[in-house]
């Protein structure tokens, strides 16, 4: 899926998917949430209904709104390390 937000382009076939939920859809909402990484660092989800009828759609996200829901989705494609390098501090 491509969408284009403020003239910024994301696209789920060229990004990285960080993160899933791809159990069956939430009881709550009904759809499938994924977390994906732009090449440029920019965060966005991706959302999959499993009801006839309703629409997929992005959202962009920030890089603490990311944080957060990789901490809720159990399906990790990337490390912590590597999905927020520039976001992680060193001692």
């Amino acid at each position: 899926m491509i969408r284009i937000v403020d003239g910024i382009r994301y696209d789920t076939r060229t990004a990285f998917l960080v993160a899933s939920d791809n159990h069956p859809a939430d009881r709550v909402t009904g759809r499938r949430t994924h977390l994906y990484l732009t090449r440029t660092g920019r965060f966005f989800l991706h959302f999959v209904p499993v009801s006839p009828g309703e629409r997929e759609h992005l959202e962009p996200i920030s890089p603490d709104e990311a944080r957060k829901i990789y901490k809720r989705l159990p399906d990790h494609e990337m490390s912590y390390e590597e999905a927020f390098a520039d976001l992680v501090e060193d001692e």
